[in-house]
């Protein structure tokens, strides 16, 4: 029973900590000189399930999900890193209770304060690179929600360890949903 159970779940298909090129390094990437950040990026086509993107001055971000079309590219919350005009970037997004993890790289270029081009996705599971740029334009907010923290207690997303380790000696202890 147990064996023909454990066929249900998929877990060959998550990432490895090898997988992660961006590290949480809990500085300041800059992010506030380069680009708006009190609201969030919108692909101005959503066919390819492109999501709401909004940046974090601590590497960090959070995608919101779209309200229409279906998604053909899987992301979650993630990091981030600024190299130039260039956002480097790993979204996460992690299947329910099969405990599978899901890890997509990402790159934006930056075109100005209010614009910025996803000119790539990869995939690394099953390899595939879309290549196609998508446009993204800033929308305003007048709050914003919290930057992630669950990610925050895994140690393998940290750049530091013993950065890690003291962040989650302070009490960061959080689930998902909170």
């Amino acid at each position: 029973m147990l064996a023909a159970l454990s066929g249900c779940f998929s877990w060959s298909k998550t990432f490895k900590e090898k997988d992660v090129l961006v590290k949480y390094s809990t500085e300041d990437t800059g992010i506030a000189s380069l680009l708006n950040i009190n609201g969030y990026y919108e692909p101005l086509d959503s066919t390819n399930g492109e999501k709401r993107v909004i940046f974090y001055t601590d590497g960090t971000m959070r995608h919101l999900p779209t309200i229409n079309g279906s998604s053909k590219i899987y992301l979650g919350d993630g990091v981030y890193k600024v190299s130039k005009d260039t956002l480097i970037a790993e979204s996460f997004y992690f299947i329910g209770m099969q405990g599978g993890r899901h890890l997509t790289h990402l790159k934006f270029k930056i075109v100005d304060r209010n614009h910025i081009d996803l000119i790539s996705a990869n995939d690394h599971l099953d390899g595939n690179l879309t290549s196609v740029i998508n446009h993204y334009r800033f929308v305003p907010l007048d709050s914003l929600p919290l930057p992630i923290t669950y990610m925050k207690q895994k140690r393998w997303m940290w750049n530091d360890k013993t950065k890690w380790k003291s962040y989650m000696k302070q009490g960061h202890r959080r689930r998902y949903w909170e």
